[in-house]
């Protein structure tokens, strides 16, 4: 354990010790800034004007998903040259050299990536709940178990990403992995969409329950984001499949890590 943590503590200093992580930090919460405004106006919906509490609920809960998305985005990019980068410097055969196994330079790795993208995240959603805070008076503290969900989605794009450079470009690698998280979005968002209370009031025919079996087995990057959501205002949640979206990521990491393990205890060094 020592080694792998210090290993993680390699890894988190090498991300920082750029200026251009503090300056897409900076950056970020910048933009998060500017969605203040999306926390006060006049709305109207069947001749009844909304409060400023439920306007500020659903712009966070924008704001959540709109921070939690784009860390999936830069986690992605973070994470497709943290092996090639390594075999291709010499930091690997030098840390490989000394008495630290393959498995613990593995996980202290992805734990260092992983740590970092999940405190930028948690920075951008703290952000979030200071401004509703600061808009309505009232706090979410339900946003940080929200953001803490979505960061098992970080970790197994980490592990996805790292398996896929093994084989491939890293910037192919990275393309892959975005591919497939972007097919959960669609399928999930799409299901969730059809499934809402406003377009089964609106179908008249009601609607298909049929899907896809590819669909259930997908990777569910957006369902689980969507769950987290769900944590915020106590909306109402309705999964795909039987399965939960939480068991389908958390399989999928294993299944992930076991793969790359095996690629990187095999792999010349």
């Amino acid at each position: 354990m020592p080694k792998i943590l210090r290993i993680a503590i390699f890894s988190l200093q090498d991300q920082v010790r750029h200026k251009s992580f503090y300056i897409l930090l900076g950056a970020c919460i910048l933009l998060v800034l500017l969605l203040r405004g999306c926390y006060k106006g006049n709305f109207t919906v069947n001749n009844q004007q909304i409060d400023n509490l439920t306007i500020a609920w659903h712009a966070s809960k924008f704001a959540f998903h709109l921070i939690a998305g784009g860390m999936m985005l830069l986690t992605t990019l973070l994470s497709m040259n943290i092996l090639t980068r390594d075999i291709q410097n010499g930091n690997m055969v030098l840390m490989l050299s000394k008495p630290i196994k393959r498995t613990h330079y593995l996980l202290g790795r992805i734990a260092g990536v992983w740590v970092l993208v999940s405190i930028f995240m948690f920075i951008l959603h703290l952000t979030i709940v200071i401004i509703t805070f600061m808009s309505t008076g009232n706090i979410l503290p339900e946003f940080f178990l929200a953001s803490i969900i979505c960061t098992i989605n970080l970790l197994f794009l980490i592990l996805l990403v790292s398996l896929f450079s093994l084989f491939l470009p890293d910037f192919i690698a990275a393309v892959t992995a975005i591919g497939i998280a972007s097919i959960s979005f669609i399928s999930d968002s799409f299901y969730i969409a059809q499934h809402s209370k406003m377009l089964q009031s609106l179908a008249s025919s009601g609607i298909e329950n049929d899907i896809s079996i590819w669909r259930v087995l997908w990777p569910k990057t957006a369902m689980l984001q969507y769950y987290a959501s769900s944590f915020i205002g106590g909306s109402d949640f309705n999964p795909m499949s039987p399965v939960h979206p939480l068991l389908n990521i958390i399989f999928y990491i294993l299944i992930s890590y076991v793969i790359l393990m095996v690629i990187f205890n095999r792999k010349e060094i």
